[in-house]
């Protein structure tokens, strides 16, 4: 019983390798800013975490990115209303 749980977290964390590879091959360039806009786009079909594990990100500069792009859009909606 414990040997085929074991054996279903192999083969979902090697279809996740696999999957990861086939759409990862820009990434392999280090540009941290396409890795952001690639965990924002697969987190749902990866996961976050395992994202950020398998490219080496830590999760606080993941935050502080997402956190940083909502103050950009903030801040493009305060300049839209206040030129209404």
């Amino acid at each position: 019983m414990k040997e085929n749980l074991r054996l279903k977290r192999e083969n979902e964390e090697l279809r996740k390798e696999i999957a990861f590879l086939k759409s990862g091959g820009i990434l392999c360039e280090g540009n941290r800013l396409e890795a952001y806009h690639f965990i924002d786009q697969y987190h749902m079909e990866f996961g976050p975490r395992w994202l950020l594990k398998r490219l080496g990100i830590c999760p606080n500069a993941s935050y502080n990115y997402r956190k940083a792009d909502y103050d950009i859009k903030k801040v493009k909606v305060l300049d839209g209303i206040e030129e209404s």
